[in-house]
């Protein structure tokens, strides 16, 4: 129930701020807390959880970034395609959390996106990788074209470099996507 609340906390963020001029590479952060509904029996947040919040990072982006009604006006939908997550610190019940998330590089087919927890003390908890696209009656819009057709800070934003540990990573999950599609 409590990600209503964290959903309706955002959206009211939104409505209230009356500004919605981010970068798109602009590191956002979103403040929450550990309630007792976000833990497993081993008595820290579940994992299946941080990719719940992780989506109402991204929805932060897409409102931040004043997208909101070009999504409803044409029919767009995020979608995530991909995740990886590395968990290296536990959050604990009624813990203070921060999750910040950037867009950190797009080439011809995805964004690409970091998102981090971070505990009460600074320290971080974890860090995940997710691969998102805008869909449009079941079809991809590359990136390129997503931002051409942007206004503004979107049109103008130039393309990242792509960082090492991303490539570095693109290249081991395409060795484990041509795995998988052999074995099936």
């Amino acid at each position: 129930m409590n990600l209503y609340f964290r959903l309706i906390r955002l959206l009211i963020a939104y409505v209230f701020s009356g500004k919605q001029n981010s970068q798109i590479t602009d590191k956002l952060t979103l403040t929450s807390r550990v309630w007792l509904n976000d833990i497993d029996f081993n008595g820290h947040m579940n994992n299946g959880r941080y990719l719940t919040i992780m989506d109402l990072g991204r929805l932060q982006l897409v409102t931040q970034l004043g997208l909101v009604k070009r999504i409803f006006k044409q029919h767009l939908h995020p979608v995530a395609a991909g995740v990886s997550i590395v968990y290296l610190k536990s959050l604990k019940p009624f813990e203070r959390f921060t999750l910040t998330t950037q867009v950190i590089y797009w080439d011809a087919d995805w964004f690409y996106v970091k998102q981090d927890f971070y505990t009460s003390q600074n320290a971080l908890s974890s860090s995940a990788l997710v691969r998102v696209a805008f869909v449009q009656a079941s079809k991809r819009i590359d990136p390129f074209s997503f931002l051409k057709s942007g206004s503004g800070q979107l049109l103008n934003t130039p393309q990242p470099k792509l960082p090492d540990y991303l490539h570095a990573f693109l290249a081991g999950e395409k060795i484990w996507i041509d795995y998988i599609k052999r074995q099936s």
